[in-house]
């Protein structure tokens, strides 16, 4: 893949669409009921303490691959471990999206498809474009962030109509056990995810001296995103209903009462959704690729593409057998992602400042 080539503008969107991902379809956490909005806010503003250790980390070595920064920092059996557990993280998130996928079109779209067409049709056309490089990743995530953008407009103000402001009300009700839980759980998912941006942004020549202010705007836009999609939620459905939905995001989308239209914004939801999962599994697969490359001592990345995402498709299999168990996987989720999220990158942060108090 090309090196170099992808603006900043274009890292930026790729971040973007990379943190609404999957998090679109499930709606975001709903724990918190309708105080789900204050939560993210919350947890946006948690996460920025965590994207600033990642850009000291990217910032330690300049101009240095993030598999190479692990190796330099933690040696090289560490460096081999980090690099396998970030290997891990990228493929587990893969195959979880891909399950999730399938699970979405069983619900909503086909009636008894078989089993692996539609996770196989979305892992070609991922393959294909990771085969195109970086140059085109960065335009497509451009172009697919603004039809996200028309998509989420187009939404709000159909449905404006429909919205009852009285299910905000009231605020803050909970136990502040249960909102802390809630927030930490927001901030995992999706904000913390962030940490696979890693390998892939010194390879853009986006990162370059301020990778912070790079992922600051990359956070901004995607909780402003995922803050105008909570509340329409909960505008629309209340949270009673808010918390039975599997896919609230498009089960809000069916109580927009637009006549004939109807059929049509339904179509063009699910086609946003694969949309913004086609490019958070490009991402994936594009660093589990990257770090077997590191560990195996191989150059080429193009050629590791396609077995890692044959791997990434049999985990699926096994990743959750049906919806329920994907969704009571997310309880604990939050736990198993902070050890790659935030445990380790304080790993490899604190290797790089005793590297460099030893010189």
């Amino acid at each position: 893949m090309e090196q170099g080539v992808m603006t900043k503008n274009q890292a930026v969107c790729l971040m973007v669409l990379f943190l609404l991902g999957n998090s679109v379809i499930y709606g975001v956490n709903v724990s918190t009921g309708r105080d789900a909005w204050l939560a993210l806010l919350a947890a946006a503003a948690l996460a920025v303490p965590v994207l600033w250790v990642y850009s000291r980390i990217l910032a330690a070595c300049p101009g240095q691959d993030f598999f190479a920064i692990l190796k330099l920092s933690l040696g090289k059996f560490g460096g081999a471990a980090a690099t396998l557990l970030f290997v891990w993280y990228a493929l587990h998130l893969a195959a979880l999206l891909l399950r999730t996928m399938t699970e979405f079109v069983d619900a909503n779209s086909l009636p008894n498809p078989p089993h692996m067409l539609f996770p196989a049709a979305l892992l070609l056309a991922c393959l294909y474009l990771l085969r195109k490089g970086l140059p085109v990743l960065g335009k497509w995530s451009v172009v697919i962030l603004c039809i996200v953008l028309i998509t989420l407009v187009f939404t709000g103000i159909f449905a404006i109509k429909d919205m009852n402001p009285r299910w905000l009300l009231p605020v803050l009700r909970r136990e502040p056990e249960q909102f802390a839980s809630g927030v930490f759980e927001l901030a995992t998912f999706p904000f913390l995810e962030s940490v696979l941006l890693l390998p892939l942004l010194p390879r853009t020549g986006a990162g370059g001296r301020k990778p912070f202010r790079l992922l600051m705007w990359g956070l901004a836009i995607s909780a402003s995103l995922l803050l105008f999609v909570i509340l329409r939620n909960i505008l629309l459905l209340g949270e009673p209903m808010l918390q039975r939905q599997f896919f609230p995001s498009f089960s809000a989308t069916k109580v927009i009462t637009l006549g004939n239209f109807l059929t049509r914004l339904e179509a063009s939801i699910s086609i946003y959704l694969i949309f913004t999962s086609l490019t958070h599994l490009a991402v994936c697969l594009y660093v589990a690729a990257l770090g077997v490359a590191r560990l195996a001592g191989l150059g080429e990345v193009k050629t590791l593409v396609a077995p890692v995402g044959l791997l990434a498709l049999m985990l699926s299999c096994f990743a959750a057998g049906s919806m329920m168990e994907l969704t009571g996987f997310l309880a604990t989720y939050p736990y198993y992602a902070a050890v790659f999220q935030i445990l380790l990158p304080l790993v490899v942060w604190g290797g790089c400042l005793w590297k460099k108090r030893k010189g």
